[in-house]
């Protein structure tokens, strides 16, 4: 017979854990953001709306922060017109916003922004480069994107990602 020393574990029972199991209610993390910012970070834009697809002007590029009920086209707005809206541009084939537009309800410090049009910009989510150049010191903390010396993430998403997993800091104004 085999004596096997066994101890009895007793674990407490943490939020986190309870979640696993399927108990807790929303994320700790979760409340660090404005409750529009993960749903905005993952939804499609630029696509034909669906309520307006025979009109001229359906493409999908604003987004209202009340509502978070996914991409609107500028036809969509008359149903969201004491709401808070935002626009979504494209640059390269991704998603940015004005930094004039989204700085109003979000800290967007440490994320480096971009003059694109005459206009200041920050990319919504993480654009990963294959392999940082020759001489970068400087690169984003989460996909390693190289950065100007000042900051610290590439797009919201990157510092979304950054301080979910690392950090209890509170983002939103």
């Amino acid at each position: 017979m085999i004596d096997i020393d066994q101890e009895t574990t007793v674990r407490e029972i943490k939020p986190k854990s309870r979640r696993i199991m399927g108990g807790g209610g929303p994320e700790e993390e979760d409340l660090k953001w404005p409750p529009w910012l993960r749903p905005m970070l993952q939804t499609s834009f630029f696509v034909q709306c669906k309520l307006h697809a025979d009109a001229h002007k359906s493409e999908c590029n604003m987004y209202c922060l009340d509502c978070m009920n996914g991409a609107l086209c500028s036809l969509c707005l008359a149903y969201h017109k004491d709401h808070r809206t935002i626009q979504i541009r494209r640059s390269s084939y991704h998603d940015v916003i004005r930094v004039s537009e989204i700085q109003k309800y979000l800290d967007i410090s440490r994320i480096q922004t971009y003059i694109i049009n005459s206009a200041r910009i920050v990319f919504l989510n993480e654009r990963p480069q294959p392999r940082p150049g020759k001489g970068v010191t400087n690169t984003c903390q989460v996909c390693h994107r190289s950065l100007l010396d000042s900051f610290s993430f590439c797009s919201l998403g990157c510092k979304v990602i950054n301080f979910t997993h690392y950090s209890t800091f509170v983002i939103f104004a």
